[in-house]
């Protein structure tokens, strides 16, 4: 099983998602994270490098669906 590196409290996990699927040698299928990483910037991340993969990431406590996406695309 691979397992991603740790990011320091100066970087978020955001900035490791772009460069990860170099590292795996099989397609990318799913991305699961934790509800820390719930944000626009892993699922942008995602979308383009793997745009077929299933995105699995919890909501954070604190979320709430945008006004853009509250209709058509929740998150």
């Amino acid at each position: 099983m691979w397992h991603p590196e740790r990011t320091g409290t100066e970087d978020g996990d955001a900035s490791l998602v772009g460069p990860l699927p170099d590292q795996i040698a099989a397609p990318v299928t799913a991305a699961l994270a934790d509800g820390a990483d719930d944000g626009e910037p892993i699922y942008r991340a995602v979308a383009e490098q793997a745009p077929e993969a299933v995105v699995m990431i919890p909501p954070r406590a604190t979320a709430v669906a945008s006004e853009v996406a509250a209709d058509t695309n929740p998150r």
